[in-house]
């Protein structure tokens, strides 16, 4: 990964993470997604970096799902998981896989978005599932 700031990324993960809840909310339906992306109607930045990340990461939505699901406790399923659990765990693990920075950054960045966005989730269930991923 080449040397980006800080803030940078931050808001790169932020806007991803929106858009893959976004995503989920519309079940799934990721040609409409992209489309509205295209169509400048879902974000408010006109990063061409930033959006042709969240392209990527929507063109691989379906394959991180997949990955994601066998990670899970056997108490846990996918769909009983927040949506915005599953946004930020499919964006966190792209970043692993894909973006090569290292786990430890990735998960703590997973954790202060979810202490952000759903302050009752207990944050170790995403330390838990990122870490088990092996890349």
């Amino acid at each position: 990964m080449e040397n980006k700031s800080i803030s940078f990324l931050k808001k790169q993960r932020r806007y991803t993470v929106q858009i893959i809840y976004k995503l989920i909310i519309l079940q799934d339906d990721t040609a409409r997604m992209k489309q509205e992306i295209l169509d400048g109607l879902q974000l408010s930045t006109k990063n061409e970096e930033i959006i042709q990340y969240i392209e990527n990461v929507i063109d691989k939505y379906f394959e991180l799902r997949d990955e994601l699901e066998p990670l899970l406790e056997e108490s846990w399923w996918w769909e009983r998981l927040p949506m915005m659990v599953r946004a930020i765990l499919i964006s966190s693990l792209y970043e692993i896989k894909y973006y090569n920075t290292p786990k430890a950054i990735v998960i703590d960045e997973a954790i202060e978005m979810v202490r952000e966005f759903i302050p009752s989730w207990e944050t170790n269930f995403i330390n838990a599932v990122l870490d088990k991923a092996q890349y």
